[in-house]
């Protein structure tokens, strides 16, 4: 930065006063207890504020902050070479996260898709009715199709077919039911899509389907439900929600009900899910088809899934169900040795967020902080795995990964990489942090494929490392950020009891309150005050002194054997360097701030 240049070639009048007043036996003893303390404490680098275009809304919302579609995302950085996780865990309080040796902190009231940091109680936490149906989805895979569950599974199961009806408990059983007022319910939905959706092609990417899902037995009626309108919304990235969508198609039919002759005896709409109900006067149980044997004809996908990706041929006949699932947590730099890790970020990055393929062209090799032993170690790996014609490419590929998931600023290792495998193939890596009160999630990585056809692994392994904060006394776990504005990262406040962390007085809320509030005062910009329990307490105010003092007393590094402070230097250093000390302290915080020395050479 311009300013920090200006500001070091201002260094010549520090205060003389300060090299006379000492010998120089006690001066050189002065220089040696700041080198030692500039090697031990948190030495930062400031990357300042800067714009980018939005990843979540790809510049749709701009309009709303008033910026161009490249630079609707506003966030403050910091480059950090060394920190403990106590400090972190501080700047998390305050909405920060982190990437390898990058901190940084979204301004969510100068973008357009707000980002607030949540955390989850974890020894509180009690799993939906859609994540207990997911993680028995994962052991279904696992226990393959001739065998049952596990014995608690089954007693589990046995009890709740006890208590369904007679067609429910034999739903798995059931040929997929057709009838003619399904297709007349999805050709009038379809009709009122088209109306009501900008997009010809996204409401003609899903064909309109209902299907029965009860039958109600007292009436001799049945339950015919349909999720277009999540399926659509989900696509949109945002564009449309679906409850709102589906409320608008359900008062339209309604409306249309008799004029079209729809036989049903109810319509109404589900909002939280984005299903249109119908109730209608048929009883499916006359028309039912069940199949001899609930598992007859069930594919095993999971062992298809193996024998494609192990490479081996005969691994199919060895193959023995149930499958074995291993989840093992090492050290960052040492997972990060194994060449299947950094193949499988490649792959997901390339399948879900389209980057680049690694043998491409790349800038040259960055191995940042890494130390030399790590270095050989890693090349070594390379050379072993890779020909000598892809091998650059794959070095810079590989130190890109590096700084992304393994380089870390804490003093001791507390970046880890859980390995997921089944039957000792490697399907998923999640990437975590632990801090003083728990667990922070920093990303995961998986076989995209084996997501779509057998689980959905990004959703499971969050309840894995839920899991792993019990078993660990891990009290709190921190999914990143919540945004509101994008359907696609709405799911991290399914996990209850969750908090949200408010972006103006840093107080964690209730998440199921701070979502409605969200909704009612910032329907919009989806950014507002959510604590509000103090009318009386304001952070800007309470602050506002103690940040006066902290920019008296924060360490700088201007290139000599010493720390300043910035009364230390001229007036012209102090007018250059007091506006980046303010901004730093406003999005660090007065504690953290006095705690580090900033680096402005």
């Amino acid at each position: 930065m311009k300013e920090m240049r200006d500001a070091t070639s201002s260094t010549s009048g520090l205060n003389e006063r300060s090299e006379t007043n000492s010998s120089c036996g006690d001066k050189d003893a002065k220089i040696k207890a700041e080198i030692e303390k500039l090697s031990l404490e948190c030495v930062v680098r400031l990357c300042g504020s800067s714009k980018s275009a939005c990843g979540y809304c790809g510049g749709k919302r701009a309009s709303l902050v008033q910026q161009s579609c490249d630079a609707s995302s506003k966030s403050y950085g910091l480059l950090i070479n060394h920190m403990n996780t106590a400090d972190y865990l501080a700047l998390i309080h305050r909405g920060w996260r982190r990437s390898g040796h990058h901190l940084y902190r979204p301004d969510n009231w100068n973008s357009c898709c707000p980002a607030l940091t949540i955390r989850l109680k974890a020894e509180e936490f009690i799993p939906t009715k859609s994540q207990r149906k997911l993680a028995r989805k994962m052991e279904r895979a696992l226990a393959g199709p001739d065998k049952c569950l596990s014995h608690d599974m089954d007693e589990k199961v046995a009890n709740r077919k006890k208590s369904m009806p007679k067609l429910h408990r034999n739903k798995r059983r059931q040929q997929p039911l057709d009838h003619p007022v399904l297709h007349q319910l999805a050709e009038q939905t379809q009709i009122e899509l088209q109306t009501m959706i900008d997009s010809k092609d996204l409401a003609s990417l899903f064909p309109v389907k209902f299907k029965f899902t009860q039958r109600n037995a007292h009436s001799k009626t049945s339950t015919a439900v349909s999720t277009i309108c999540a399926a659509i919304a989900g696509r949109s990235k945002g564009q449309y929600d679906r409850g709102e969508l589906c409320q608008n198609i359900v008062e339209s039919l309604q409306k249309r009900k008799q004029l079209l002759c729809i036989p049903v005896s109810s319509i109404r709409a589900h909002v939280e899910s984005g299903q249109i109900v119908c109730t209608v006067p048929i009883d499916i149980s006359e028309i039912v088809e069940r199949d001899a044997s609930m598992n007859e004809g069930r594919k095993d996908v999971l062992r298809d899934w193996l024998c494609k990706h192990h490479g081996r041929a005969p691994l199919h006949s060895a193959l023995k169900t149930p499958y074995d699932l291993t989840i093992t947590t090492m050290a960052a730099h040492e997972s990060s040795l194994q060449p299947e890790v950094h193949q499988l970020y490649f792959h997901y990055q390339q399948e879900v967020h389209n980057d680049l393929n690694p043998l491409a062209e790349r800038e040259e090799v960055d191995w940042s902080d890494a130390s030399q032993e790590y270095i050989e170690e890693a090349r070594s790996m390379l050379r072993a795995t890779y020909p000598s014609t892809s091998l650059p490419s794959m070095t810079s590929s590989f130190t890109a990964f590096y700084r992304f998931l393994v380089e870390t600023p804490f003093e001791k290792n507390a970046l880890y990489h859980q390995q997921y495998r089944i039957n000792n193939v490697l399907v998923a890596v999640g990437v975590i942090d632990v801090v003083p009160d728990g667990l922070s999630s920093v990303y995961a990585f998986y076989h995209a494929k084996f997501s779509k056809s057998i689980c959905p692994l990004g959703k499971w392994m969050i309840l894995q490392e839920i899991d792993y904060c019990r078993k660990k006394n891990l009290g709190l776990y921190y999914l990143g950020y919540y945004i509101h504005s994008c359907s696609k990262m709405r799911y991290k406040i399914d996990y209850q009891p969750s908090q949200l962390l408010c972006p103006s007085t840093f107080k964690w809320v209730d998440a199921t309150e701070a979502q409605a509030k969200l909704k009612e005062e910032s329907p919009e910009r989806h950014c507002c005050v959510l604590y509000t329990a103090d009318p009386y307490f304001s952070l800007e105010e309470q602050e506002e002194l103690r940040r006066e003092e902290a920019i008296k007393h924060i360490s700088l590094d201007v290139g000599l054997d010493s720390v300043v402070t910035i009364d230390m230097l001229h007036e012209n250093g102090q007018d250059i360097v007091r506006p980046l000390l303010e901004e730093f302290v406003k999005h660090a915080g007065p504690d953290i701030s006095c705690r580090c020395i900033l680096k402005l050479v």
